[in-house]
C-alpha cells in the first residue's frame, strides 16, 4: 500500500470510541469514495442477493461485522471479495489502491474489528447507494 495512504489513514482515524453514528458517517463521507455510482449499486445488489451467505452460512469466508442504516461492513477472510470487485470493474492499479484504502479507512472508522489480516468490504444498503454524496473539504 502506498505511503500516502498510511498518512491519510492516520489523519482520518481520529474518531472517538463514543462517537455517534452521525459523527462516524461524517468522517466516512469526508474520505473520498472511489466507487462509481454503478459500482455502489452493483455491490448493494450483490449483498442483497447473497445476504444469507454473509449472515448465516458457516462455510463462507466472509461475515458481517457492522451494519447501520447506510452501510454494511463485511470481513473478507480470504481477500476474494475485494479481488472480485477489482476484476469486475476492470480497475487500474491506482483505482485498486484507492478502493482497498477506502474500504479499510471506512471499516476502521465504523468498527473496532482487527483489519491487519482481513480485508473489509463496505456495501451500501440497497436504496442508499444512490444517496451518497461526496463532500468537499470545507463542509
Amino acid at each position: 500500500m502506498p505511503v500516502w495512504v498510511l498518512c491519510v489513514s492516520m489523519e482520518q482515524n481520529n474518531a472517538t470510541t463514543d462517537a455517534t453514528l452521525t459523527e462516524s458517517l461524517s468522517a466516512v463521507y469526508n474520505t473520498d469514495d472511489p466507487r462509481s455510482e454503478a459500482m455502489k449499486i452493483s455491490m448493494a445488489e450483490h449483498f442483497e442477493d447473497f445476504e444469507h451467505e454473509y449472515r448465516q452460512d458457516p462455510h463462507t469466508d466472509a461475515e458481517v461485522v457492522h451494519e447501520d442504516d447506510q452501510v454494511i461492513v463485511v470481513a473478507d477472510h480470504t481477500g476474494h471479495e475485494l479481488n472480485e470487485w477489482v476484476s469486475d470493474f476492470n480497475m487500474t492499479e491506482e483505482d485498486c489502491d484507492a478502493f482497498y484504502a477506502w474500504n479499510h479507512e471506512v471499516a476502521r472508522e465504523l468498527t473496532d474489528h482487527g483489519w491487519a489480516v482481513v480485508d473489509p468490504v463496505v456495501f451500501d444498503k440497497l436504496g442508499k447507494a444512490t444517496r451518497h454524496v461526496e463532500f468537499g473539504g470545507d463542509e
